[in-house]
């Protein structure tokens, strides 16, 4: 099991892909719990995860160029 999370998630990714995707699932999480009736709790977690990938995304990006 572990060999097969090592090359699904390879450590040398210096992108940080892994943070957005990670970010990503935290906001559909968020997503599921607004729509399952609990809007106070959901829509915080939608929006600091969001926001979290965003900014990642956008430092990362700013420093490939």
């Amino acid at each position: 099991m572990l060999r097969l999370l090592r090359r699904t998630f390879p450590n040398n990714r210096r992108d940080g892909s892994r943070m957005v995707s990670s970010a990503f699932a935290i906001a559909c999480l968020g997503i599921l719990v607004t729509v399952d009736g609990y809007p106070l709790v959901g829509m915080p977690i939608v929006v600091f995860a969001g926001s979290a990938a965003a900014l990642w995304f956008s430092y990362y990006r700013g420093l490939k160029h």
